[in-house]
């Protein structure tokens, strides 16, 4: 009895203090997120093309680089941990929307490329991606995405940072 006293007591305290904009950002932020991804996940049912939007992401950078990535690149461009982008690599060749190549001068490294089915899923998909981020932003004006842009930015380039930033010190 005394511990969900003190929880009580916490939860209480955490939402009375000057974190409920912080808390509730956040949760606009994660909304935003499941919104675009629910929409990407319908496109793609709609055109019975079976990718998830991380999948989608990778095939996109491929089709981009059109001489391959290491899964490396891919990492750093995805911000996605290794594990994660072999096993959506993994995913896609099985699905043979992707292809390993051998890395010259280095037979442990390989190259990723977009297979011609997978650049036929690229090409499929690409419009109704659009239709997608054209939906969500499309009360957006230049400045609006300008300022999104900035704060986005700014909140990652702090997260990224040293530095602890003390909300309740505002």
């Amino acid at each position: 009895m005394f511990a969900p006293t003190l929880r009580l007591i916490f939860l209480l305290y955490f939402f009375s203090t000057n974190m409920n904009y912080v808390y509730s950002y956040g949760h606009k932020f994660d909304q935003a997120s499941k919104a675009i991804r629910l929409d990407l996940i319908k496109r793609f049912q709609k055109l019975g093309i079976n990718v998830t939007p991380d999948q989608w992401f990778v095939l996109e950078l491929l089709h981009d680089n059109s001489k391959g990535m290491t899964q490396n690149d891919i990492v750093k461009l995805t911000n996605k941990d290794a594990p994660t982008i072999s096993r959506i690599v993994d995913l896609l060749c099985k699905k043979d929307f992707t292809e390993r190549k051998p890395f010259r001068g280095d037979k442990r490294k390989h190259k990723i490329v977009l297979s011609d089915q997978g650049l036929h899923v690229v090409l499929k998909a690409q419009q109704e991606i659009l239709s997608s981020y054209q939906t969500g932003w499309s009360e957006l004006n230049d400045d609006d995405l300008n300022h999104l842009n900035r704060i986005v930015s700014k909140i990652v380039d702090n997260y990224e940072s040293d530095e602890v930033v003390d909300f309740h010190n505002r």
